[in-house]
């Protein structure tokens, strides 16, 4: 039984690029697998309502039975943290309801990828984030690292907030974020040293790719899926 949180050391660090290629593995292997974003914003409107374009991409790499907006039920156009966003709109999110969908989830697919919002303390709804979601859950956890300048201190303080509320990490993955990323000696060393000051298992490294076409070469190629 595979279920796991994927959050983020920050927004565009490649959650759903990740979730998508674990969701494509284990579709692979014959799993039923499950997909859930809670909430996505920045949303384009399409003919039928607000598009959540990542969460059309999560349902599309696990092979899921799943209705769109059971994938996605809280959607919103404002580019915003998904409490900032409901308040621009005159609206909430409810949090309850998110937690009960999540937990059905959970009983009723082999595997399941729950998706975050940018990184962990992006508020979710009034007084909750995204980590007071995850411990209501009790998953464990995935982070994705952006790697570029400054991820060191960004995973290293999402992991030791998670150490510190006692919450249970599967590992890290370090992803390449730039087409060509200049080869510095900060680019060349992140993963060794976030590996260096972390006890958190490292999953691996997954390169810049354009092509999703072969997620699941990329998944068992570059990740350490026995870990999962």
């Amino acid at each position: 039984m595979s279920r796991y949180f994927i959050t983020g050391t920050d927004t565009g660090v490649g959650k759903t690029f990740i979730s998508c290629v674990l969701a494509s593995v284990w579709h692979s292997e014959g799993r039923k697998v499950g997909v859930f974003k809670p909430a996505e914003t920045g949303c384009i409107m399409g003919s039928n309502g607000l598009i959540a374009d990542d969460a059309d991409r999560l349902l599309a790499a696990s092979g899921s039975n799943q209705e769109q907006r059971e994938v996605c039920p809280v959607r919103f156009s404002s580019p915003a943290a998904p409490l900032v966003a409901a308040e621009s709109e005159g609206t909430d999110v409810n949090y309850e309801d998110l937690l009960r969908r999540a937990s059905q989830l959970s009983a009723d697919y082999d595997s399941l990828i729950i998706e975050g919002a940018g990184g962990l303390l992006v508020p979710l709804s009034d007084g909750k984030t995204y980590l007071d979601f995850v411990k209501s859950l009790g998953l464990p956890i995935i982070v994705v690292v952006g790697s570029k300048l400054g991820c060191i201190n960004h995973a290293l303080l999402t992991l030791q907030a998670l150490e510190s509320h006692r919450l249970k990490i599967a590992g890290y993955i370090l992803n390449e974020i730039l087409e060509s990323p200049q080869e510095t000696l900060a680019h060349q060393t992140h993963r060794k040293i976030i590996n260096r000051f972390s006890n958190t298992r490292d999953l691996g490294h997954m390169p810049f790719t354009a092509d999703c076409s072969s997620l699941v070469e990329l998944g068992r190629r570059y990740l350490d899926l026995k870990a999962l």
